[in-house]
């Protein structure tokens, strides 16, 4: 395999294949929330916060995004006019209030936030996830920021055995009656990790 390249940002070259290998990670778990996964496609491109990403490419081709958040800032914020324009007033509205309500998650101020992770499905268990975290880290250090925070579904167990793996905690577990009902999640594992601030 040729050398795996890991930086930090996401030019606008990339904005279409990073919405695509978000949607083809996460298009399940949102239970057409988002639209058909065209619709899903269309919208995250639209909506990210370039500067808030840590990208793996190979040969200049990507393949794995890491989206963060903090000091109040998100990867992926698609605004209501977005919504409206994907889905009409209506239905746009209430997709877009639901989204922020399931999908913007508190932090502590001198926390990094992991909200999502994802790698191309064939280049999946190939290390390119560690890789992404551990640029991750280096990041909050660099930023003086004293933990990285991830939330992870509990049907996902590759994801949080992962996690652990990599020096990650459990700190909460959380059942929410209508996030099962929305979107099929039963529950969702708060994991924090301290950094090495020097």
């Amino acid at each position: 395999m040729n050398e795996i390249e890991i930086k930090i940002g996401l030019p606008p070259i990339y904005y279409s294949q990073a919405a695509k290998i978000y949607t083809e990670a996460f298009y399940d778990k949102t239970k057409g929330l988002l639209g058909s996964p065209e619709q899903m496609q269309s919208l995250i491109a639209k909506s990210f916060n370039p500067d808030l990403a840590i990208v793996a490419l190979i040969n200049d081709r990507l393949i794995g995004v890491a989206g963060m958040a903090f000091k109040k800032r998100h990867f992926i914020t698609p605004s209501r006019s977005i919504f409206i324009e994907q889905f009409g007033i209506f239905s746009g509205l209430i997709k877009h209030l639901i989204y922020r309500t399931f999908s913007i998650r508190p932090y502590e101020p001198e926390q990094l936030l992991l909200e999502a992770i994802a790698i191309e499905p064939n280049m999946r268990g190939l290390g390119i996830g560690t890789l992404l975290i551990t640029e991750l880290e280096n990041y909050a250090q660099q930023n003086l920021l004293n933990s990285i925070r991830l939330e992870v579904i509990n049907t996902n167990s590759k994801a949080k055995k992962l996690y652990e793996r990599i020096g990650f905690k459990t700190t909460k577990v959380e059942h929410n009656f209508f996030l099962e009902k929305i979107v099929g999640i039963s529950g969702i594992s708060t994991m924090v990790k301290e950094t090495q601030i020097s």
